[in-house]
C-alpha cells in the first residue's frame, strides 16, 4: 500500500539538556511554545499517518513471510516431486518376489498397489509394505517405468521400455482397465511380447515381433473378445 506523504508539522526544537544549564531554560520555553502553537487537528493527522504507516510495515512483513513460505513450499514440492519420479523409474517387481538387500530408488508392487522406498534395507523381506515405514504408498498419476534387457513377466500397471533383445510376457487374469506399457529403444531389434491367451485388439497374435524403430504401445484391457488395446 502507498502510503501519503506525512502531515508537513515544524520541526521540533532543539530537546532540553538539564546538563547545559545555559540552554536549558530557552529551550524549554520554545518547546513548550511549539507544543501550544500546534494545532490539535495536526496531531490528530500525524497520528493517523503514523498509525497507517505502521500498519503497511506490518502488512509487508507478513507478506514477505507468506512469499518465503510458499516458495519454501514449493521447493519442498519439486524435490519430493522429483524424488517419486526417480523412484518410479527404478521399478523392482513384486516385493513378494525380491530377497536380500535393496536400495534406494526402488519402487515395488504389492497387495494392488505401487510402494516407493525410502531407506536403503539389508533384507526386503523383512519389510512389508503398508506394514513397514520404509514404505510409502506411490500414487502419481503416472505408470511406473522399467528398462528390461532380460525375459519379464509384465506386472500390471508398469510402463516397459525394451532396451535389448527379449521377450515381455502378458501375465494371465487381466481385469477391466489394467493397464501394460511397452517402449521399444532406439536400435533394439529382436523383442517380443508374448501375448499368450490374451488377445490384442481383438485378434489372437500369441507372440508378437516389435519391429517399428521406436514402437510404443500404452495398453489397457478390456474384456476376453478383445484383450488388450491401445
Amino acid at each position: 500500500m502507498a502510503l501519503a506523504n506525512p502531515p508537513n508539522l515544524d520541526d521540533l526544537p532543539a530537546t532540553p539538556d538539564r546538563a547545559d544549564r545555559a540552554t536549558f531554560a530557552v529551550r524549554c520555553t520554545a518547546l513548550f511554545d511549539h507544543l501550544k502553537n500546534t494545532t490539535l487537528a495536526q496531531w490528530r493527522s500525524a497520528m493517523v499517518w503514523m498509525n497507517a504507516a505502521a500498519a503497511d510495515a506490518a502488512a509487508s512483513a507478513t507478506a514477505s513471510a507468506n512469499s518465503a513460505a510458499s516458495a519454501a513450499s514449493a521447493s519442498n514440492a519439486a524435490q519430493t516431486a522429483a524424488g517419486v519420479a526417480i523412484g518410479s523409474s527404478n521399478f523392482k517387481g513384486n516385493w513378494s518376489a525380491l530377497v536380500g538387500a535393496l536400495n534406494t530408488p526402488a519402487c515395488v508392487k504389492h497387495n494392488g498397489r505401487f510402494w516407493l522406498l525410502l531407506n536403503n534395507l539389508a533384507d526386503v523381506t523383512a519389510a512389508q509394505p503398508g506394514v513397514s515405514a520404509a514404505w510409502t504408498a506411490l500414487d502419481t498419476g503416472s505408470a511406473p517405468s522399467a528398462v528390461i534387457t532380460i525375459n519379464t513377466t509384465a506386472v500390471v500397471g508398469v510402463r516397459y521400455r525394451i532396451a535389448a533383445a527379449c521377450t515381455l510376457t502378458i501375465p494371465a487374469g487381466l481385469l477391466q482397465g489394467d493397464f501394460i506399457g511397452v517402449s521399444l529403444m532406439e536400435g533394439v531389434s529382436g523383442a517380443y511380447i508374448n501375448f499368450g491367451a490374451t488377445r490384442f485388439q481383438g485378434k489372437d497374435v500369441g507372440l508378437m515381433l516389435l519391429n517399428t524403430r521406436l514402437m510404443h504401445l500404452p495398453m489397457n484391457y478390456e474384456n476376453q473378445t478383445l484383450g488388450l488395446c491401445r
